[in-house]
């Protein structure tokens, strides 16, 4: 790759534009031997090419290079986003201020745009001529009520701002950036508010940006530094896409500075940072494990990525525009005139016929090779649910699909598959996420909800759950009684009322539980389901890929392309549902209460007359309410079990979408197939109709043309492949 790159971008408009050149050229010739009946299609074929070629070169002149910028706890995201503008333009403070997203685009003339979002209880509108005081202290204004109000106003959605401004990262860096590149920086919400309306569908616009993820160096506590590590894989799993394409800054990196064998701390610190960042990525995004490599300069990390984020998707929708029609067109007009006489119109037609039933035939080998994991998937859950067997649904889901591994195509895919089983784990590790720290609050006495994935819901339903854990605790439900359980027999009314207290408790815990549940597993399941969906289309990818060589294999004179953006339609996902329960039984029950009875006899020394009082033991049979509570870790084992047994309806909903999009695959597949053939059947028929050629032009002309015509369309592949 070239080292300054904009001559990456300028390589392929050269390509495209000597595209332009040799279909001219091809299309000029071919003409002078073809009747006026073809001109017109020629002509058609002309102008998309034309059309195509010029916003192939219009998005490779002005590309849009979007850097997302986002980071962990205090990690100094907002200060990265002011040194790339080259001024304090976006609110800095201590605690998490992010609340929504800010939008920098570049440009000569300073304004301010706050949108109008619904709920919004801040001034919108749009300021220009600015001053970056006033921008700060709107945007300020802004995120301080947004902060202030989200807990009181449920449905408030979160401000969205865009900013208008020279920054310092055009003016000054050395990036040799495309001409007419565009430029815009993505400061995204912080982790508390990812899942706040309306930030979800600005994360979603991440997917074909560069991510910067600021880290904080200057965290030394070992659960703090866990934790963070945990918010950059959320942050990376919310982005989408290869860690690859994220610059992970170590910020605060100068508190080292301060230690008297500085710089041997500060090298042994970035190297542990690395290595326990990859360490996270490759355990818990295992289908990116082969594409890690960071790089070490914001310069270097552009120069690696934006072309791959770029030139590939404008080279498909050229391809799908012009580039596929031309190259078909030239193969299957030269091929259907060179056997357009009689004798080889009849040959060609019953070839044609060959070709179909020899690609139905392949197609349904290979479709049945992609089906038959997933088939046998569907089988062994569907005996599952039947208690015909006793297999683990999800590790069989894994043992299928990692099988896939020894079968061609697919074993070029590595660990790609790895979200189609891997959600159990990724589901299981979110709500240990959740449980653990209301587990140690309760055994701790201390009210600690402190998580990256509890800072994920709503506000309202974390502190519901935090008030439930104090009155819990309240209960006397900590300590002994929290990690050991305890077996209570309730006699007293008081004390009745008490254990009904705390059974009420608990099942109000699982109430706001699910409730904070329903939140972040909204958002984990969203994360695993991108993941799947990503998984299904890498895996349609290479079946696509292996399906076009196939075909192409069988009829290289007909140009059957398979293009991704066209069938790759996987449009719907899975549905997980999950909750969860809690709480104990209380059981009636009775127990003998000693009582003193006082009694009356006649003694024998007043001549039995006078009475004397004694007391006699007796026992008397109550009731009582008895209980066993649970202990906390009785508690995450129920609640794990719970999950456990949602595992064979999520199996079957997996199966069931997985063999859905097969077959919606296969019938846009089918009909690809279809009409390329009758297209080549059609243009066989004109040609046998419209044009009679002697043995001398069969030598002279058309078969130089369709060696021509071959020629042509390797250039069209030759930029297909650029890339690679």
């Amino acid at each position: 790759m070239s080292n300054k790159l904009y001559n990456v971008f300028e390589e392929v408009e050269q390509n495209a534009q000597l595209l332009s050149k040799y279909w001219h050229n091809f299309s000029t010739e071919i003409s002078e031997h073809l009747p006026e009946t073809y001109h017109a299609e020629l002509e058609e074929l002309s102008n998309k090419l034309e059309i195509a070629i010029n916003n192939l070169v219009d998005e490779l002149q002005n590309p849009t290079l979007t850097l997302a910028t986002t980071g962990t706890t205090s990690s100094g995201k907002s200060t990265l986003v002011n040194l790339l503008c080259g001024a304090e333009i976006v609110p800095v403070a201590v605690s998490e201020m992010s609340a929504g997203a800010v939008t920098i685009e570049y440009s000569e003339t300073k304004s301010l745009i706050i949108h109008k979002t619904p709920g919004a209880l801040w001034e919108c509108g749009e300021w220009t001529g600015i001053s970056d005081e006033r921008i700060y202290q709107r945007l300020y204004d802004v995120m301080i009520s947004y902060i202030d109000n989200r807990e009181k106003q449920a449905n408030l959605a979160c401000p969205q701002s865009t900013i208008y401004y020279p920054f310092r990262l055009i003016k000054e860096s050395k990036l040799e950036l495309p001409r007419g590149v565009k430029v815009r920086i993505l400061d995204l919400p912080g982790l508390a508010y990812v899942g706040d309306e309306g930030n979800a569908n600005v994360i979603k616009q991440c997917r074909e940006a560069l991510c910067l993820v600021t880290y904080n160096s200057a965290e030394t506590d070992k659960e703090k530094v866990r934790s963070l590590l945990q918010e950059v894989v959320e942050q990376v799993k919310d982005l989408g896409g290869s860690p690859a394409r994220m610059l992970f800054i170590l910020n605060r990196i100068d508190v080292f500075r301060a230690d008297r064998n500085w710089p041997e701390t500060e090298t042994r610190f970035v190297e542990n940072a690395i290595r326990s960042i990859k360490y996270e990525l490759s355990e818990q995004l295992k289908e990116y494990t082969e594409d890690e490599e960071f790089q070490q300069s914001l310069k270097e990390h552009i120069s690696q990525n934006f072309p791959r984020l770029v030139i590939p998707q404008a080279i498909e929708r050229f391809n799908v525009a012009a580039g596929n029609a031309i190259t078909e067109w030239a193969l299957q007009t030269t091929s259907a005139i060179l056997n357009s006489s009689e004798e080889r119109y009849q040959e060609e037609c019953e070839k044609i016929s060959w070709i179909r039933s020899t690609l139905d035939s392949f197609l349904q080998i290979s479709d049945n090779n992609l089906r038959e994991p997933f088939e046998k998937i569907d089988k062994k859950i569907k005996e599952v649910l039947a208690d015909e067997s006793e297999d683990d649904p999800v590790l069989y889901l894994e043992n299928t699909i990692k099988s896939l591994n020894n079968v061609e195509p697919y074993n070029e895919l590595g660990d790609k598959l790895y979200p189609l089983f891997g959600w159990r784990n990724d589901i299981g590790r979110g709500i240990n996420q959740i449980l653990e720290p209301v587990a140690k609050s309760l055994d701790t006495g201390k009210i600690s909800l402190d998580s990256p994935n509890l800072k994920k819901a709503n506000v309202l339903n974390v502190n519901l759950l935090a008030n439930c854990l104090r009155r819990l605790v309240n209960l006397g439900y900590t300590g002994s009684v929290a990690k050991a359980g305890k077996i209570m027999e309730a006699r007293t009314e008081d004390e009745k009322q008490r254990l009904k207290q705390l059974n009420e408790e608990l099942n109000e815990l699982a109430i706001h539980l699910n409730l904070v549940m329903k939140d972040v597993l909204e958002q984990i399941v969203n994360q695993e389901l991108d993941r799947m969906y990503q998984a299904v289309v890498e895996l349609f990818k290479c079946h696509l890929s292996h399906l076009e060589k196939g075909t192409n294999n069988v009829a290289p004179n007909i140009a059957i392309k398979f293009p991704d953006s066209k069938l790759i339609k996987v449009d719907s996902k899975p549905k997980f549902n999950l909750s969860f329960k809690a709480g104990f039984a209380i059981t009636p029950g009775t127990w003998e209460e000693k009582i003193q009875v006082s009694k009356t006899k006649r003694t024998w020394y007043t001549l039995w007359i006078a009475k004397k009082t004694y007391y006699e033991i007796e026992y008397k049979t109550r009731s009582s309410n008895n209980a066993e509570i649970p202990s906390t870790e009785k508690l995450l084992e129920n609640w794990q079990f719970q999950l456990k047994q949602e595992d064979q309806p999520i199996v079957k909903e997996v199966s069931r979408w997985l063999l859905e999009q097969i077959d919606c695959l296969k019938k846009n597949v089918d009909e690809v197939q279809q009409e390329v053939i009758n297209r080549y059947q059609e243009r066989l028929d004109t040609a046998n109709r419209e044009i009679s050629i002697n043995y001398e032009m069969q030598k002279n002309v058309w078969q130089p043309m369709q060696q021509k015509s071959q020629s042509l369309a390797q250039e069209f592949f030759k930029l297909e492949y650029f890339l690679n």
